[in-house]
């Protein structure tokens, strides 16, 4: 339990720092080439057993075997990091979270699409336009199984947008919300 507050803590101040280089453009990108989908797999795999804790099943799905592309594996696990551990807290038990990772084709080039989709508590209609906003915390908060800082989501949002993607959120409240990341 100690290991895992002070890891939170750590991911918190890494949060933080990486926000501050993000607004004074220091943030360095270091992309490599490899399979990303096996590397959204090995991330996945990190957040399992917190999903079996709170007894909802966690799965990856895509119709390739292989994605192998240019990336920046610490951006790309910032990420899906904090998409998959925001749909786990929001996801009652027995709960699902299912996160697909597919090449679509694009007008220039094929495109990674990954989304995240949860059968969670749901984002009401008058929330969903600020929860990319830096520190903003959803009312349904007390309905997740764990605290949140509002931060997660703006760095994501701002991770993506500096490696050239979109991310777009649907919700329902009761039946839950998806992200979508080109």
């Amino acid at each position: 339990l100690i290991r895992r507050n002070g890891e939170n803590l750590l991911r918190l101040i890494n949060q933080l720092l990486d926000l501050a280089k993000l607004e004074s453009k220091t943030l360095k990108i270091n992309y490599v080439q490899g399979d990303i989908l096996s590397y959204t797999r090995y991330i996945a795999e990190s957040l399992h057993s917190f999903a079996n804790t709170q007894n909802v099943m966690l799965r990856v799905e895509s119709e390739q075997t292989r994605i192998v592309m240019d990336y920046d594996p610490e951006r790309f696990l910032q990420i899906i990091h904090n998409l998959l551990l925001n749909a786990i807290k929001f996801t009652p038990s027995g709960g699902r979270v299912t996160m697909q990772a597919d090449l679509i084709n694009h007008e220039k080039s094929p495109e990674l699409q990954i989304t995240v989709a949860d059968t969670g508590v749901g984002i009401s209609p008058d929330e969903l336009p600020h929860i990319f906003n830096r520190f903003y915390q959803a009312q349904n908060l007390e309905k997740a199984k764990a605290g949140g800082t509002g931060i997660g989501l703006a760095l994501t949002k701002e991770l993506v947008g500096l490696l050239g993607g979109t991310i777009s959120v649907k919700s329902t409240l009761g039946k839950g919300t998806t992200f979508e990341v080109h």
